[in-house]
């Protein structure tokens, strides 16, 4: 099983409610399953948050959300790589009699 980051995007950026240094956003990511030769496209929208400071810009702040979900889709794809692949429904054994 393989897994391939297709898109990403930030979306909602805005200054956590109650952390001042902390800046969060919705990002969207499209993350293709290979799996036997057959593609799955998986939609996911994480809620991701970055320390930040009034210097930082607007491109650093980005930096700093992509960073943390890069940290996530690591941890999500390794994880799901160590999951055992799925095997055929076990067939009832027959009645030994």
């Amino acid at each position: 099983m393989a897994f391939e980051i297709k898109a990403c995007s930030i979306e909602e950026v805005q200054q956590h409610p109650k952390f001042a240094d902390r800046t969060e956003a919705k990002v969207k990511v499209t993350l293709r399953e290979t799996d036997d030769h057959r593609d799955f496209d998986h939609h996911l929208t994480l809620r991701v948050w970055a320390f930040t400071t009034p210097e930082m810009t607007e491109a650093d702040i980005n930096h700093a959300l992509l960073a943390r979900t890069a940290t996530i889709l690591r941890r999500t794809m390794s994880n799901a790589d160590r999951r055992p692949a799925p095997t055929a429904t076990p067939q009832p054994q027959a009645a030994l009699g």
